[in-house]
């Protein structure tokens, strides 16, 4: 189970949107925009692409340490901690100094993996709420909110309905951590002088 932890951990920290900004000859993620390693920044300061290319492999980190718990050790228990260790690893990277994103992307692919029906549904209503308000924060209540209901209704385990609670609160702390950070300077400030590809994509509030 310790190396299970471990290696969600480092999969978690795997730093996608650092990379992706380095292959591409741009500057440091975290120093652009609102200092995240997360799909939204890239989006934002990247380019549209190149954020849903983040998000896309973010998710599949949860994905895959879900499989992994699933295939080597096959508790649903192993499973749940290898999901929220991995979204901790990719909010406080090792690679990245103990810094990164917010882990939506992640939990997203952790929650797709475990409750799929559940989180399909929410997502269509989600994905409708982003592309109106093309407001993250919106898109994530939409999201999160309803899944415990949803999963009651379609019949989901009492451990991952407790869990679909469980784990957008834990988002949501990390949210409350981060911008708190944020306004103490600890991470750098929006900046409008951030390099963008084009206007489009540098207002987009996508991811």
């Amino acid at each position: 189970m310790i190396w299970l932890i471990i290696a969600s951990y480092f999969i978690g920290s795997f730093p996608t949107a650092y990379l992706t900004g380095r292959l591409l000859g741009r500057p440091d993620i975290m120093t652009l925009g609102d200092g995240n390693g997360g799909s939204q920044n890239v989006a934002r300061s990247y380019g549209f692409k190149y954020g849903l290319m983040v998000f896309i492999i973010d998710s599949l980190k949860g994905a895959l340490v879900i499989g992994l718990a699933s295939s080597l050790v096959g508790t649903l228990s192993a499973m749940l901690w290898a999901g929220t260790v991995c979204v901790l690893g990719h909010t406080w990277s090792v690679f990245l100094g103990f810094r990164g994103g917010r882990g939506e992307a992640t939990a997203i692919g952790v929650l797709t993996t475990l409750i799929p029906l559940p989180m399909i549904i929410a997502g269509t209503f989600a994905v409708g709420t982003l592309i109106w308000t093309k407001s993250v924060i919106k898109t994530s209540i939409v999201m999160f909110a309803p899944l415990s209901p949803l999963c009651w209704y379609t019949g989901v385990s009492k451990q991952l309905t407790i869990y679909s609670m469980t784990l957008p609160v834990i988002l949501g702390i990390i949210y409350l951590i981060k911008e708190r950070q944020r306004l103490a300077g600890i991470v750098p400030e929006p900046c409008p002088e951030t390099e963008q590809p084009d206007k489009k994509d540098a207002n987009s509030d996508s991811f």
